[in-house]
């Protein structure tokens, strides 16, 4: 987090994730030898993942603010681990993320109301979704992906130190 100045607020953040995974995965039978499988799975993934934000503080008076902000992550997941009894010898593709948001915060009437509006665009791939194999077993699989977008929208309005009234 870096303050830049009074007005200007600078956070950031990078991580480097490493994951390796093996799965040994046997299914028998017991009555037809040629639905037997046996597998053996690796898989390495060296992935960076980070967050980059700016606000801009335009207004203050007293507690009353208003600031303009914005956003950018990247993230990474391996994707879960199936335990059921069936069998599901691969290993899932890491499930990522990318989001954008940007908006408006701020407080008003000496600090008792409270607000944020904002905007958000978030991009997701290689989600881990339950469904059935053509045998009938729930499994786990990568589905493709995902885009959210949308608007947000809350306040709070304090009406005692014990009171709140808030909508969204």
């Amino acid at each position: 987090d870096w303050k830049l100045n009074d007005r200007w607020d600078f956070n950031g953040g990078l991580r480097l994730n490493e994951t390796y995974e093996h799965k040994r995965s046997t299914h028998i039978d017991g009555f037809d030898p040629t639905l037997d499988t046996f597998a053996d799975e690796t898989r390495h993934v060296t992935r960076l993942a980070g967050m980059a934000a700016m606000s801009y503080r335009a207004w203050e008076a007293g507690e009353d603010e208003l600031v303009f902000y914005a956003d950018y992550r990247d993230t990474f997941k391996p994707a879960a681990i199936d335990f059921g009894p069936d069998n599901t010898p691969a290993i899932l593709e890491p499930e990522t993320a990318r989001s954008y948001e940007a908006g408006i915060k701020g407080r008003l009437a000496g600090g008792r109301v409270d607000y944020e509006a904002g905007l958000f665009l978030l991009d997701f791939k290689n989600l881990v979704v339950a469904t059935t194999d053509a045998a009938g077993d729930n499994i786990l699989q990568n589905a493709g992906g995902e885009r959210l977008k949308g608007i947000e929208a809350e306040a709070h309005w304090h009406v005692t130190p014990d009171l709140s009234l808030a909508a969204a």
